[in-house]
């Protein structure tokens, strides 16, 4: 998946739309997913389902993107007090414009973190030669 930048400069008058919201929000978890993939070991996120107008979102659809969030940033990098996923529960509220402006300003966060790791890897530039590489006896 590309990365789409996040809105940051959620309001609380925003309306939340599953589509291109969620879709972006759960592209860009993929791709910083696959960018970790390439500096640290791999680490498991849970199921995040593509979202279809004619589905009905459950709780866990939501805690899910929440939980990757967290576990992105427990396996690469977290910032000093930054905010935990919270909870969710059933019939409760989903996001609100808090909860989306943590989650996106999380993820940019981390884009911004993980480029920067991935430009600053050191590399070695040599030649082998072709030749017999081993142990004599």
């Amino acid at each position: 998946m590309a990365w789409i930048t996040p809105k940051t400069d959620w309001q609380e008058t925003d309306p939340v739309m599953l589509d291109p919201d969620y879709v972006r929000i759960r592209g860009n978890i993929l791709h910083l997913r696959d960018m970790a993939r390439q500096l640290y070991l791999p680490f498991p996120l849970a199921d995040m389902a593509d979202y279809g107008p004619a589905e009905f979102p459950y709780v866990e659809f939501f805690a899910n993107v929440d939980n990757n969030v967290d576990a992105l940033l427990d396996n690469t990098f977290r910032p000093p007090r930054s905010e935990r996923a919270r909870a969710y529960a059933a019939n409760g509220r989903v996001w609100n414009y808090d909860d989306l402006n943590r989650i996106e300003s999380a993820l940019l966060g981390l884009y911004t973190a993980l480029t920067a790791e991935q430009n600053a890897r050191q590399t070695l530039a040599f030649s082998m030669g072709g030749g017999i590489f081993g142990a004599y006896i």
